[in-house]
């Protein structure tokens, strides 16, 4: 299933420069991928700012299991993941290319294309984007995925934040920046590499997995109900932790169980590590 919508418009002397909608996918039981197709530009380009807009809208040929493994991989821009109560994974991308000479612009907004497959057990989004021109002053991308609550997700986001909400499966991701993670957890693997990691695990879920927080250039955030049962293994550049923790707990770490013990939690922050409820 595919829509798509592409704008090329002059912010400055030339406001009524478009083009024609163009696009073209390749499908049957394999992956939906998108380029985006020829477009009249119209005339020479004028001294000022241009913006090249479009779209896509996906969604996998066939259903997904409720607990399908599903890998997320986006190569810029910013990432969210909404865990909902779907039979498909669908995908809706929007991106702005701003410059002052059209070619350029042309060129980076047809190179990016995204893929969308699932079917029974599995599935994979990928966003992938070119080399980017000197000529191009600024490009904003934004990826929506919409994936079953129970999916098990290991997402990748290789541009600006990542945020994942409402999922009720099991969690791997990394970001380039900041990530936050909030659902009915059972077990996640988060990885915030220059921006802050936040994760909520909403009302009385409790943990039953090993789970892991990194912020390596930044602060930790974690919410989870008083009720929760695991062993804690956290250090930052500074520890509050609401919970009663059997063992040490000082200015920097802070090492024991919570409730009657359970699954490893282990958290480790160049910055603050805050753990609080919900």
């Amino acid at each position: 299933m595919l829509t798509a919508l592409l704008m090329f418009a002059a912010l400055a002397q030339d406001p009524d420069s478009h083009g024609d909608l163009g696009g073209s996918t390749t499908g049957g039981s394999g992956p939906t991928d998108i380029s985006i197709g020829d477009i009249d530009l119209g005339g020479p380009t004028d001294e000022g700012s241009l913006a090249y807009t479009g779209g896509f809208q996906q969604r996998s040929d066939a259903k997904v299991d409720t607990d399908a493994a599903i890998t997320v991989n986006a190569a810029a821009g910013t990432l969210s993941v909404r865990c909902t109560d779907t039979d498909y994974l669908s995908t809706s991308l929007t991106y702005e290319v701003d410059g002052t000479d059209r070619g350029p612009m042309q060129a980076y907004g047809d190179g990016i294309h995204l893929a969308t497959y699932g079917a029974a057990a599995s599935g994979r989004i990928s966003l992938t984007v070119p080399s980017r021109s000197t000529a191009i002053k600024g490009v904003k991308i934004q990826l929506t995925v919409n994936a079953p609550k129970n999916a098990r997700l290991n997402v990748t986001g290789n541009g600006d934040w990542v945020q994942i909400a409402g999922c009720d499966g099991t969690v791997t991701a990394s970001s380039k920046n900041s990530l936050s993670l909030d659902g009915h957890l059972k077990s996640f693997s988060v990885n915030a590499g220059n921006g802050d990691a936040r994760v909520v695990v909403s009302d009385d879920q409790k943990l039953t997995g090993t789970s892991s927080i990194t912020a390596s250039h930044g602060n930790v955030t974690l919410a989870m109900a008083m009720s929760q049962d695991l062993k804690l293994v956290a250090s930052g550049a500074s520890m509050s932790v609401v919970h009663n923790v059997q063992g040490a707990v000082g200015a920097t770490n802070a090492t024991g169980t919570i409730g009657n013990g359970g699954p490893t939690l282990t958290i480790k922050a160049s910055g603050d590590v805050t753990i609080k409820t919900p």
